[in-house]
């Protein structure tokens, strides 16, 4: 099979770590990875900046922050600062496990109070990293496949209320919020599914697009600046 192909049926991935896709390729998976992961990076401070009741100024401070760690931690990760960086081509961003957290801790000691804990959390996480492949041998397959199924299944309320129209929204739960969302899942699954070549790779990033095309006409995109 020739190298970066991928066979009907086949299981093997389309490009490894080594491989470099076409520069048209790289723009539009580029843009897909950022699109799909943008929601969910921003969403965290979203969260936790209206549960602790911050003012606009200070909730954008938040957002501006997490967008440019985010970055920055996506830079190292996947080019690597000598042994630093795990050198795979991810975006880096928030997770919704330090939510809960988060709020707790804010809502006691504030914002200084989530910052401080994050660096005292990463402090210990650098001090661990050093004993990773002893402490590997307390994480079987088993047990890391479960947490990271069930950080998926922690995922489903967020994920249920976007499709409903967005906490808040006044049409939240309607008919034509599920439609949309179900019509974008189900143009997803089956152009990744039964998809050839990059309609298949791209498939999420099409998804997105029809259900935005599907929205214009229905009142449903602000175009004002």
């Amino acid at each position: 099979m020739e190298k970066g192909r991928q066979a009907v049926g086949s299981d093997e991935l389309l490009y490894g770590i080594n491989d470099k896709p076409k520069l048209a390729t790289q723009i539009l998976l580029g843009f897909q990875n950022i699109f799909a992961a943008f929601g969910g990076i921003i969403a965290v401070p979203l969260v936790i900046s209206s549960a602790l009741g911050l003012d606009g100024a200070t909730s954008t401070a938040v957002l501006s922050a997490t967008i440019l760690a985010s970055g920055i931690a996506t830079i190292i990760q996947s080019k690597g600062i000598g042994r630093i960086g795990a050198r795979v081509p991810c975006i880096m961003g928030t997770d919704f496990t330090f939510v809960s957290p988060a709020i707790t801790v804010g809502s006691v000691a504030g914002l200084p109070g989530i910052i401080g804990a994050t660096i005292l959390g990463s402090i210990v996480e650098i001090v661990l990293s050093f004993f990773i492949k002893p402490l590997m041998k307390l994480f079987p397959p088993l047990v890391t496949g479960t947490v990271v199924c069930l950080i998926g299944l922690t995922l489903i309320p967020v994920s249920m209320d976007w499709a409903a129209g967005g906490v808040g929204a006044a049409d939240y739960g309607s008919l034509r919020n599920v439609v949309i969302a179900m019509t974008v899942l189900v143009i997803t699954l089956l152009l990744n599914r039964y998809g050839k070549g990059m309609v298949s790779t791209a498939s999420v990033l099409i998804g997105m697009v029809v259900g935005y095309i599907i929205c214009i006409p229905l009142g449903m995109v602000d175009f004002s600046l």
